[in-house]
């Protein structure tokens, strides 16, 4: 399925692209928790609304979207074009104004904040842009002071 909307990346328009390569995954079998299906994330009619009236941003406008175990996907847009928006929803780390994020199987916007947070750290793995490290500590130090904090 390719993705379906409004601006940018939601409307398949401008700067939208759906990149997909299964060679590496061929004869490769889908964890068990997918059962007889393949789709490791399914979106339907997201959107994500910012700020109010006329400082109002739709950063993601009726978005759908499944991605299937094995798939290699690329999300290509300009600035703005929810991008980022899209996959902090699909970490858990923002929800949405409207609609469903199913990953492995899970409704990520349905979970409480604790729910979501054990969640994050059993299925969710992050790398900043920035990095997001302590300058005071090694490289070493730096990868293991998340191991010590779970």
């Amino acid at each position: 399925m390719t993705p379906k909307g409004g601006r940018g990346f939601e409307g398949g328009g401008r700067g939208s692209c759906r990149a997909v390569d299964n060679r590496l995954t061929r004869g490769v079998r889908p964890p068990n928790w997918l059962g007889q299906m393949n789709t490791i994330v399914s979106i339907r009619q997201l959107s994500k609304i910012y700020g109010e009236g006329e400082t109002e941003v739709r950063a993601l406008d009726d978005v759908s979207l499944d991605i299937e175990f094995g798939e290699f996907l690329a999300l290509m847009g300009p600035s703005g074009s929810g991008k980022s928006t899209l996959l902090h929803i699909i970490a858990g780390i923002d929800r949405p104004t409207e609609g469903e994020c199913h990953v492995q199987g899970v409704d990520v916007a349905k979970l409480s904040e604790s729910e979501l947070a054990d969640w994050r750290n059993q299925n969710v793995g992050f790398i900043f842009q920035t990095f997001n490290l302590i300058p005071v500590l090694t490289a070493s130090e730096n990868v293991e002071l998340p191991l010590l904090l779970t």
